[in-house]
């Protein structure tokens, strides 16, 4: 049984996922500080200019995650690599604080693409045997982009030319591209019943076989309904008649799962 780790393409995959993260933490601080100096951005705008990038992320990791095993892996990968390559020039371009939300959350939504894609190949591509130790040397470059990125971002700011960040992450994306198109991943193949469960209605059949623990997560903390009858009549009503009180509690103990501080949750529980 072959049990090797460092691969060529475990190598390249690590060092995706770094430039994916030094980009990311790099123009996270870059772009609080441009949108206040250029157009004047009240704290709470410039924040919101660095934290809209997450929105396109998460919206894209749910699609993605979802559609990764049907598209392609290596073939997504691209897809998000090129994105993520291609939007940064429109930094340049951008004239208004409107704009520069909309391509934030564009941008987010590549690397929300190209992260997911990432992260799929390596738990392929990593021996069964050494999982553990294969995605904990993975995950080690997103720690290193975190203390790497945030320090070219300030460095390269305090130097007043507001544009030499994006130059450096320019650079960085192409080398991410370039890996991107050097990497092998292994495909899966996807049956007929799993393209026809996608194609037939992609949103609720996600939620109804991937993770309808996400819906109890959403409408609980964004429509606050606390107790477990409101919350199973809102997800019957929304995934359907098949979706029976059995799965909601066994959806409810995922949940509990990795969100135990929920203690509203436990309450709920506790009537029934």
């Amino acid at each position: 049984m072959n049990d090797k780790l460092w691969t060529k393409n475990f190598i390249i995959d690590i060092l995706i996922n770094f430039l994916l993260y030094v980009i990311f933490y790099q123009l996270m601080l870059w772009s609080t500080k441009f949108a206040i100096i250029t157009w004047h951005a009240s704290i709470s705008k410039a924040g919101l200019a660095s934290g809209i990038f997450i929105i396109g992320a998460l919206s894209a990791r749910v699609i993605t995650g979802h559609v990764i095993d049907v598209m392609g892996r290596k073939r997504l990968l691209l897809a998000g690599a090129g994105l993520y390559l291609v939007i940064l020039p429109l930094y340049f371009t951008v004239s208004s604080l409107t704009g520069f939300f909309l391509i934030r959350c564009l941008h987010g939504a590549a690397y929300g693409i190209t992260a997911t894609a990432a992260s799929t190949i390596i738990g392929v591509i990593v021996p069964a045997q050494r999982r553990g130790e294969g995605i904990g040397y993975y995950a080690l470059g997103n720690t290193l982009a975190s203390a790497i990125g945030p320090f070219l971002g300030i460095t390269l700011c305090n130097s007043g030319n507001y544009f030499l960040n994006l130059y450096v992450c320019l650079c960085l994306a192409v080398v991410t591209f370039l890996l991107s198109v050097a990497i092998h991943a292994p495909e899966h193949t996807c049956t007929y019943a799993e393209k026809s469960r996608i194609e037939t209605n992609p949103h609720r059949q996600f939620f109804i076989h991937t993770n309808p623990s996400y819906l109890i997560y959403i409408f609980a903390v964004r429509y606050r309904l606390f107790h477990c009858s409101q919350l199973y009549r809102c997800l019957h009503g929304y995934l359907g008649t098949s979706y029976s009180r059995q799965s909601f509690f066994s959806d409810l103990r995922r949940y509990l799962l990795f969100q135990p501080s929920s203690d509203w949750v436990f309450y709920g529980s506790s009537r029934r």
